[in-house]
């Protein structure tokens, strides 16, 4: 991997700061977010003209998906949005660690959802010295490179899968531990990626052979074949390379966006239905494959348990006996795959006594689930000390009526815009949902919004109770 050192300097021309959604696939809480910034743009190459930047963010984007596989089957785990502001960078002093902490600061500054920071370079005359490579740093989670989508590609491959550079001739003791698809010795190659020893891809024809060390190099690769991570302008991943980059991602998404619950079903929203299958089990038994569990279909009993399983079809831990041509082989953390239970007495109180099954996020990305008792909120109640409020009016346009200040504050709802002095009986614009919602505050807080009256409180948010429906609601995007 090539080792970018850079003085970042902002641009002294003044550039519009904007943030552009290139492509929204749901929330940032649950989608690897890619960010775009140009260098060496000028202010007039900030129009949508070949060869300016927002031009070559549309192109590479599309031309990723459209090449590689890869990309195509994941693009819905993907959010990519630019900012139309142009750097200017010296590749001769400091280190991308600094770069990288004054990048995010700017999308920081601008509210700017951020994982992975990637920089186009201008190909245009206004460089001094075209810069046609890529450099990325895999821990700050930078890329910079030409705006080609081979090279971009590549230096994915360094920051989701902590690829190595194939092309050199020797890397460092520390280089042959990290990365996933380079090793020391044959042991340690066996050790890494023993698992796909015998593979040929069906497309691109990579054959994973035994450990294969070129002449000339000191280390060990999964294939002799001319791979991306052996030539940035050309090929594909082989096998070990793909199977890291598709965890790499799992590292920021997980399978189930989110689910709705009400005394006599379940309904499970995935990332993307080509990608995550579910299953339904009572009991450990597999008994439906659809998205909507129905109580009423099968015979339960109070202390039947109900479990949602969702996981990425490309799994394929069992190859050994029944090889599905999957690309994940090899799971050690759980990153692709997801369970929900609920026991059937608990589904059956939704009003009063229910128990939420929240999936929280550990930081080594396993996850389990936590029992949280709402206890006795006395709903009904809360509903009739609002609901004939007369400061409330359905927005036929969705805007705020006029107050004289306005201020942002962190709430445990996330990011809220709401009148000075009050947020009760009020219009606030929550900024994770990109909607206006009318709250009125009391023991939890009833929120108007998507055409309904909604409850919810620090204990259970972002979970939802629905007046109108009686059903439990989940909100994990606008």
């Amino acid at each position: 991997m090539r080792i970018l050192m850079a003085l970042f300097i902002i641009c002294t021309t003044c550039f519009a700061q904007e943030v552009v959604v290139v492509e929204k696939s749901g929330h940032s809480k649950n989608r690897l977010d890619l960010i775009f910034i140009g260098d060496h743009y000028l202010e007039n190459e900030m129009t949508n003209e070949i060869g300016h930047f927002p031009h070559d963010v549309d192109r590479v984007w599309n031309n990723l998906i459209s090449n590689y596989q890869i990309y195509n089957r994941y693009k819905n785990f993907f959010n990519v949005s630019r900012i139309d502001y142009s750097l200017e960078i010296d590749y001769k002093t400091l280190s991308t660690n600094e770069q990288s902490d004054q990048l995010f600061q700017i999308c920081s500054e601008l509210n700017a959802s951020c994982d992975v920071v990637n920089i186009f370079v201008a190909q245009s005359p206004n460089r001094i010295e075209p810069y046609n490579a890529g450099t990325a740093n895999t821990f700050k989670k930078i890329t910079l490179q030409a705006p080609w989508a081979t090279t971009f590609s590549h230096e994915l491959g360094h920051v989701l899968a902590q690829n190595a550079d194939e092309y050199k001739t020797t890397h460092s003791a520390w280089s042959l531990d990290f990365f996933t698809n380079i090793a020391a010795s044959r042991e340690i190659a066996l050790q890494k990626w023993g698992h796909w020893t015998g593979y040929t891809d069906p497309w691109s024809g990579y054959f994973v052979s035994e450990p294969y060390i070129r002449e000339g190099t000191d280390y060990y690769r999964p294939t002799s074949s001319d791979t991306i991570m052996q030539n940035s302008n050309t090929g594909d991943f082989d096998a070990v390379s793909r199977e890291h980059l598709i965890l790499g991602i799992y590292d920021y998404v997980q399978p189930i966006d989110s689910y709705s619950i009400s005394s006599d079903s379940i309904s499970v929203q995935v990332v993307d239905e080509q990608v995550i299958s579910t299953a339904w089990l009572v009991d450990g038994q597999i008994v439906s494959q659809s998205k909507q569990f129905n109580l009423n279909d099968y015979v339960l009993y109070n202390d039947s348990i109900v479990t949602l399983v969702a996981w990425d079809n490309c799994l394929n831990t069992d190859y050994s006996t029944d090889d599905r041509g999957g690309w994940i082989r090899k799971d050690d953390q759980n990153k692709t795959w997801q369970s929900v239970s609920w026991q059937v007495a608990d589904l059956q109180e939704t009003q009063y006594n229910f128990n939420l099954n929240n999936i929280i996020k550990l930081s080594n990305n396993k996850f389990f689930d936590e029992s949280i008792d709402m206890g006795h909120h006395g709903m009904d109640s809360g509903y009739s000390r609002f609901v004939n409020n007369s400061d409330y009016s359905e927005s036929s346009d969705s805007s705020a009526p006029v107050q004289s200040e306005w201020i942002w504050g962190d709430s445990y709802m996330g990011w809220i815009f709401y009148p000075a002095g009050s947020i009760n009986n009020t219009w606030i614009y929550h900024l994770n949902f990109g909607t206006w919602i009318y709250i009125s505050m009391g023991e939890g807080a009833w929120c108007h919004f998507r055409g309904s009256w909604k409850w919810t409180s620090p204990e259970v948010y972002p979970y939802f109770y629905n007046y109108d429906t009686s059903t439990w609601e989940y909100f994990s995007q606008g």
